[in-house]
């Protein structure tokens, strides 16, 4: 039962370490989620799982020991992420992140085939069209995938979400499986803005 009871505090211990890292980061955080905080978030994620298991665990142990109050104390510490972390933040939208990027590539590549006079079909880079993108573009998926610029007439495709065709199709689809929903169900707020400004090209 002592060795029993030590193991309890310890995971008391390690409970209130994680969940003190995982309110102090959520603290931390903005109110609106964006792209550059957006590891942050799931790290808040990820320790909140954590800090909660081993919560659960130091209060089993603790009742098992059946020797102090101090382990069920520890446990009960290690459960306030429930109460403190989430409330807030609003939600982050990693695909419609993505669905910008993917635009901001699409106007670019119009405007260098303007410019340029080429046609469809012809195979660009990343370096061909930078010079058409919006300065300080955090061109990169939140969820690690990669951009494939494609040729000219082809769309721009995230290894991760695909492409804006895709997107907004998988989009009409949550729409229609949930009628009597929102309207906009399933799409970025400010989608159509962003569209819109996307295909003025940064260039204007």
């Amino acid at each position: 039962m002592k060795r029993l009871y030590a193991v309890a505090i310890a995971i008391g211990v390690a409970a209130v370490v994680v969940s003190s890292a995982a309110v102090g980061l959520d603290r931390s955080l903005p109110y609106r989620i964006g792209l550059d905080d957006y590891s942050k978030y799931v790290w808040v994620g990820r320790l909140t799982v954590a800090s909660l298991g081993l919560a659960i665990l130091a209060l089993l142990s603790g009742l098992a020991a059946r020797k102090g109050w101090l382990p069920l104390v520890l446990g009960l510490v290690g459960l306030s992420p429930l109460l403190l972390v989430g409330g807030v933040h609003s939600g982050p939208n990693p695909q419609a992140w993505c669905f910008n990027n993917l635009r901001q590539i699409e106007a670019a590549k119009e405007q260098l085939a303007h410019d340029c006079g080429l046609s469809n079909g012809t195979l660009v880079t990343l370096s061909d069209i930078s010079r058409f993108l919006a300065p300080g573009l955090q061109l990169h998926c939140a969820k690690h995938g990669a951009y494939i610029i494609n040729s000219i007439g082809n769309d721009a495709r995230c290894t991760f979400h695909g492409t804006t065709t895709e997107m907004e199709a998988d989009w009409q689809r949550q729409m229609q499986a949930q009628p009597g929903g929102p309207a906009n169900r399933g799409q970025p707020v400010g989608s159509g803005t962003n569209r819109t400004s996307a295909a003025a090209g940064p260039g204007g």
